[in-house]
C-alpha cells in the first residue's frame, strides 16, 4: 500500500501516469526474489557488518529494478522467448548447459538468446543455471542425508570444491550451515 493523498491505495494504482503503471511480471523477479530473500536473512542474523551488507544488497536490488523500468516495456515474443529458455534450464539445469543449448531451444543464435536472456533477467544463462542448483542444494541439505559430494554430483557439479565456492558466493555461507 502507498499513501497517496491522505488515502492508501495499490502501489498498482498509485502512479496517476499510466504509462509508468505496470502490471506485469519483472523479467528479473526471481534474481530480485533471490536478492531480498539474502537481505532479510542477512538483516535478522545481525553477523558483522550486516547492515553494510544490507544496504548493498538493498541498492543493487532498487538498481536493478530501475534498470528494468528505464529499458522499458519488453515485447510479448521476447518475453515468452525468455520463458521458454527459462523452462529449458529448469528442466535440464542437471547437465551442462551453454548458451548453444538454449538458443537451439528457441532456434535463435546463440549469441542473441544469451543476449535477449540478460536483458529480460538481469542474469546470464551460467547465473540463472547456479541460482537453480543452489536453491536445489539448499532443499537437498535441509531435508536430505545426501553428502556434500553426492548433491554435488547430482546437481552438475564435477568438482566439489567448485560446488562450495558457487554456493558460497551465491549464499554468503557454506553449505554446512544449512544442515537440520
Amino acid at each position: 500500500m502507498l499513501e497517496v493523498g491522505g488515502r492508501s491505495r495499490p502501489f498498482s494504482e498509485a502512479s496517476p501516469d499510466k504509462k509508468q503503471n505496470s502490471r506485469s511480471k519483472l523479467g528479473c523477479y526471481e534474481l530480485i526474489h533471490a536478492k531480498m530473500t539474502l537481505l532479510i536473512e542477512e538483516w535478522n542474523e545481525k553477523q558483522p557488518y550486516h547492515d553494510v551488507f544490507a544496504a548493498a544488497l538493498l541498492l543493487e536490488i532498487l538498481t536493478l529494478w530501475n534498470r528494468e523500468i528505464d529499458a522499458g516495456n519488453i515485447s510479448s515474443g521476447k518475453r515468452k522467448l525468455v520463458e521458454i529458455m527459462k523452462r529449458y534450464i529448469e528442466d535440464h539445469y542437471r547437465s551442462k548447459i551453454t548458451k548453444d543449448h538454449v538458443g537451439c531451444c528457441v532456434r535463435k543464435s546463440p549469441n542473441y538468446a544469451a543476449s535477449l536472456f540478460r536483458s529480460v533477467t538481469g542474469q546470464t544463462i551460467s547465473e540463472y543455471v547456479h541460482s537453480i542448483r543452489i536453491k536445489t542444494a539448499i532443499g537437498l541439505l535441509q531435508e536430505s542425508e545426501l553428502t556434500l559430494e553426492e548433491i554435488s554430483e547430482f546437481l552438475g557439479y564435477s568438482d566439489v570444491s567448485y560446488f562450495h565456492k558457487v554456493f558460497r558466493r551465491m549464499t554468503g555461507k557454506k553449505p554446512s550451515e544449512y544442515r537440520s
